[in-house]
């Protein structure tokens, strides 16, 4: 608690955050400032008609989650969620994204209880886990999508929601978070 008050400033990206640090440290420091990061709108906007993309190996249409493997980014809840909805839109498909590009073990647990949840409701054909996204794809993958969905149990700020905004696409997000300052 004394390092957030012998500072002459610092930065935060939501006030959720600022609400988390005020809880856990029992604190209230007027040296903080909120300022949420910001997207290239250069690079995540939505398609100009005819506009040509990376190619992504995606499905014509689908679903998009980007976030990091853990269990507190909700994958369970989305899949499960998606078990209730596939058989009245077969043609839409789920693709989730993230993760490290050499994932450790406790993504490979996250990615076995997706596994599990796919298998269990019969959607190998419709839910696309295409892990780790370079860069150069994140912005492609988000145009092409119908719409963009985090169901994050906790979100600081929402930075993919705000990526997948500039994109012009709609977000279904939780209420958890930074994500409500984001939409």
């Amino acid at each position: 608690m004394r390092i957030f008050k012998s500072v002459n400033g610092q930065t935060l990206t939501s006030q959720v955050q600022y609400e988390k640090l005020k809880t856990l440290y029992n604190f209230d420091a007027d040296n903080i400032e909120i300022i949420p990061p910001g997207v290239d709108i250069h690079r995540y906007r939505p398609l100009h008609e005819g506009e040509k993309t990376p190619e992504t190996n995606t499905p014509e249409k689908y679903i998009f989650c980007l976030s990091r493997i853990d269990t507190n980014k909700g994958h369970d809840l989305l899949l499960n969620a998606f078990a209730l909805i596939k058989d009245e839109i077969p043609d839409v498909h789920l693709v989730i994204g993230g993760g490290s590009p050499n994932p450790k073990p406790r993504e490979l647990g996250v990615f076995a209880k997706m596994d599990e949840i796919i298998a269990k409701n019969n959607m190998e054909n419709q839910v696309h886990k295409i892990g780790y996204v370079p860069d150069e794809l994140m912005a492609p993958l988000y145009q092409k999508s119908m719409l963009f969905v985090l169901p994050s149990l906790f979100e600081p700020f929402g930075m993919t929601t705000q990526e997948a905004m500039a994109c012009g696409k709609a977000v279904v997000a939780s209420k958890f978070g930074g994500i409500r300052n984001v939409i």
